[in-house]
This record gives C-alpha cells, sequence and structure tokens, in this order.
C-alpha cells in the first residue's frame, strides 16, 4: 500500500486503522453494541459493518478507505500475524489469509495496509520515553522473514 501524500486517502485510513483499533475493548462499547461478541476486534468489525457512523472518524473516510480498513481487521482476525513470526502457528494458517483476501487485485493493497499497521503496533510495544524497546535489529529480521512469506503469498493470490 502506498502511504504517501499523493494518495492521501490511505493515509487518511491507516491513521483512523490506528485510533479506533482498541474500541472493540472498551466493555461498556462491547456490551453496548456488540453483546453477541467475545473477541474484542470482532466486536469492532461487526459494529463498522452494521452501523459505521458509531465511528464517526471510520464513517467520514471513503468508501474505499473503510473497505480496506474492514478488510484488514478481517485479516487479523483470521491470522496473527505476531504467532506465525514465533512459529506458534502452522504457515498453513496462510491459507486463512487467502481465504479472506480471495482472488481480487487489491490483495496486496490489504496485505500491505496489514502489515504496516501491525509492523507500527509492534514498533509500539514496550514504548517508554526513549523511543522502541520492542523493534530492535533481531525482531525487524523476524518481522522482514514473515514479510517475505506474504509477498510470496500476494504473488500467489
Amino acid at each position: 500500500v502506498q502511504l504517501t501524500p499523493s494518495n492521501s486517502s490511505m493515509v487518511g485510513a491507516m491513521l483512523v486503522s490506528v485510533w479506533i483499533h482498541s474500541v472493540g475493548k472498551i466493555t461498556q462499547f462491547q456490551k453496548t453494541f456488540a453483546p453477541d461478541c467475545a473477541d474484542p476486534l470482532q466486536a469492532l468489525v461487526d459494529v463498522l459493518q452494521r452501523d459505521p457512523v458509531l465511528i464517526p472518524s471510520f464513517y467520514k473516510l471513503d468508501a474505499h478507505g473503510r473497505k480496506v480498513i474492514l478488510d484488514a481487521l478481517k485479516t487479523e482476525l483470521n491470522f496473527n500475524f505476531g504467532q506465525f513470526l514465533q512459529t506458534e502457528n502452522l504457515p498453513a494458517s496462510l491459507e486463512n489469509v487467502k481465504k479472506v483476501l480471495g482472488h481480487r487485485e487489491s490483495a496486496s493493497n490489504i496485505l500491505g495496509f496489514f502489515l504496516c499497521r501491525t509492523f507500527g503496533t509492534m514498533c509500539g510495544i514496550g514504548f517508554k520515553n526513549q523511543g522502541c524497546a520492542f523493534m530492535k535489529e533481531v525482531e525487524y529480521t523476524l518481522f522482514k522473514v514473515g514479510l517475505d512469506a506474504f509477498q510470496d503469498l500476494i504473488a500467489q493470490t
């Protein structure tokens, strides 16, 4: 995904994605708007699909930005990239990602968006005033291996 000034709608969608990602974890939000969802991320996806106006920053995005965010969240629901990097799930679990993406031309944009947000999240792990405590050379190298696996997946999709 191209996050450049010339593609400001994707920059906006990325920022919104980061901002809203934890909304489903708000207990009262989940109980009120997605009482049937045990998983906070699933609660967020359900609300965004059913009543997007409840999340104004998401609602104000263009249709493409909303779709990319929803597809990236659905990818995350079906595939934990952190577990993949730590070999806690099987490479066959990449099939879940393929199912979510289907055979669309936008598959690389969705994966790029998902991976960019995931990378940013990982960079924030253990954040202190001195900077990132997690994303050091070893972790980046591991992330790059996972990124390469996803690039192979995109090539096969």
